[in-house]
Order: structure tokens, then C-alpha cells, then sequence
């Protein structure tokens, strides 16, 4: 007769505590989803909310949805609405993106030269040209101008448009260390694993670490009927990094320095078009000095906001 009895009551208190349990997991959200983000990743937006104070293991009931949705907009100027829906340990966020339209600017201009050339094409459909084929032209001169004068005596303030295309000079200038640090890496020296138990962090193995390394890190998280749960399993590579130094042969330099003068072109050289160089290779110390004289063919006309007040 005791065994029953006792049977009956462990079983009331199992399901008393499941009851309780259920209660206090549901007052915390576990899951949060993100939707209507088109540039903006979702861990972007989660970190974001984290940083006003919600994310997973945060107390849903102490979530003011009009509050956290007033913060989030005046912390972040990418959106431009958003919403907050809490739905027992799911908190779905809703965003939409600021939209960055193109801007048109009517605001009377002149073209100057950005550089010193030779003028070889002329195409203005703003504005009027002061500048014919193959005249010589400095930096900051008068290419085009957005005051247009009528016989009447009228005046008409304008935008130049188009473009005036020259052929310009340019020199690059770099240096190459004849001895560079260089570094390899051997994947997963060291894994260490975490497991993330209801906003709890219970890590599940340690190895001392003693070297340089780069941290790689995979995340599993469990899920039931499409739910995600409160439950995380973390797997931490850690990558040894070596480093040593190398020395460089003058072939090897000069292939370095090739490489290098792709990046500072695709940069300073931008837009226009390279019709031919010629390169000067010194030595001086420990490097080799590379300067490369351009022979370019660009559009050479930059607007200049035209100060009407100051004209007659």
C-alpha cells in the first residue's frame, strides 16, 4: 500500500515541477528570428538588439516592445522601422532597411581640371565648353562653364554635365622591403568545446593555449518542431600562427612590387586608362624603390560649385 502511494506522489511532484519549469523557460526568450533584413545580416541585427539589452536569456515580460523599438531606431540610422513581437520564449524582430535614393543636385557648377593634359575630347551637354581638342590645360582651370550669357543680356546659371577627356602624366612611387615577415597557419592545434544551456555557458574541456593563433568557431544549435531550443554546442579551433622572416631575391621583389602597383592604380589611377609607363628601379639599403611614370588618357573634369552671389 506505501509503494503506490509513494508512486502516485513522485509522480504529482514530476509533474508539478515540469509545470514550473515550463513557466520560468517561457519567460525567457531562446530564440530569436529576424525578418525583412536585405543587406543587413541577421547576426547584425541581433547584435544590435543585444546591445539595447534583448537577446536570448533576456526576462520577456521586462521587454517594453515600444521602448525597444524607439532605441533601436534612434541607435541605428540603416533602419527605418522596426517591431518587436514576443511570443512566449520567441522573440520575432521586424525591420525594414533605409532606403538611400539618388540624390539630384541642381546646383549651379563649373567644370576645373583635376589635373594638368592635353585636351583630346570635348563632350559637354551642361553648360558651356572654354576648352577646344588639343589645347594644354593646368590643374584648376576653367574646362566648362555653368554661366551661360544671352545676346538679350540675360543670365542663366546651370550644371555642367558631360565630360572633357585629356591625356595626363601620373608617377607612382613605392617601396619594397628586400625581407618581409610571412606566416603560415596549422588549423585546429587546439579545439575546445562549450556547451550554451539556457544562457548558461558550461565549458566542457580546457587545454592550455601558449602560442599565436586565430580562433575559428562552429555553433549547432537543437531544435524541435522547427523550434530552436536554449541549447548550443560550441566547437573553438584554435589556429596555430607561425611567423618568420623571408628575404627577398630582386626577382622576387620586383614580382612584389608588380602586385603592389595593381593595388595603388586600381586606387590612384581609378577610371582611367593607362596607354603606356615606363619604370625606374633603384636599390638603397635594405629595398628597392620602384617609381612608375604613367602616360594616361582620363576624364580630367571635376565640378566646382559656382558662388552666384559673387557674380556680376
Amino acid at each position: 500500500m506505501v509503494r503506490p502511494y509513494l508512486n502516485r506522489k513522485g509522480l504529482s511532484v514530476g509533474v508539478l515541477l515540469f509545470f514550473i519549469i515550463n513557466i520560468i523557460l517561457s519567460s525567457f526568450i531562446w530564440n530569436v528570428e529576424v525578418i525583412g533584413n536585405k543587406t543587413i545580416p541577421k547576426e547584425n541585427i541581433i547584435e544590435m538588439c543585444e546591445k539595447i539589452g534583448i537577446g536570448e536569456g533576456t526576462f520577456s515580460r521586462g521587454i517594453d516592445t515600444n521602448e525597444a523599438r524607439l532605441q533601436l531606431l534612434m541607435n541605428n540610422k540603416e533602419l527605418s522601422w522596426c517591431s518587436f513581437i514576443v511570443e512566449g520564449s520567441h522573440l520575432t524582430v521586424n525591420i525594414s532597411e533605409t532606403d538611400n535614393p539618388q540624390i539630384t543636385d541642381n546646383t549651379p557648377t563649373n567644370f576645373i581640371a583635376s589635373s594638368d593634359g592635353i585636351v583630346s575630347k570635348v563632350k559637354v551637354s551642361g553648360g558651356k565648353a572654354v576648352v577646344k581638342k588639343d589645347q594644354a590645360v593646368t590643374k584648376g582651370e576653367l574646362l566648362a562653364t555653368g554661366v551661360l550669357e544671352y545676346k538679350d543680356g540675360s543670365t542663366h546659371f546651370t550644371k555642367c554635365a558631360g565630360e572633357i577627356i585629356a591625356e595626363t602624366q601620373k608617377e607612382i612611387t613605392l617601396e619594397v622591403p628586400l625581407e618581409k615577415e610571412v606566416s603560415s597557419i596549422t588549423p585546429n592545434v587546439v579545439k575546445r568545446y562549450v556547451l550554451y544551456f539556457f544562457g548558461i555557458k558550461i565549458p566542457l574541456s580546457y587545454t592550455p593555449i601558449d602560442f599565436e593563433y586565430e580562433k575559428s568557431v562552429s555553433k549547432k544549435q537543437y531544435k524541435k518542431d522547427n523550434v530552436y531550443l536554449p541549447i548550443c554546442f560550441f566547437e573553438v579551433g584554435y589556429n596555430k600562427v607561425d611567423r618568420r622572416i623571408k628575404s627577398l631575391s630582386y626577382t622576387e621583389a620586383l614580382k612584389e612590387g608588380e602586385e603592389m602597383l595593381k593595388e595603388e592604380e586600381a586606387v590612384q589611377l581609378k577610371g582611367a586608362e593607362i596607354i603606356s609607363y615606363l619604370d625606374d628601379v633603384k636599390y638603397k639599403n635594405d629595398r628597392i624603390i620602384i617609381k612608375r611614370s604613367y602616360k594616361l588618357r582620363e576624364n580630367i573634369a571635376i565640378s566646382e560649385k559656382i558662388q552666384i552671389n559673387t557674380v556680376n
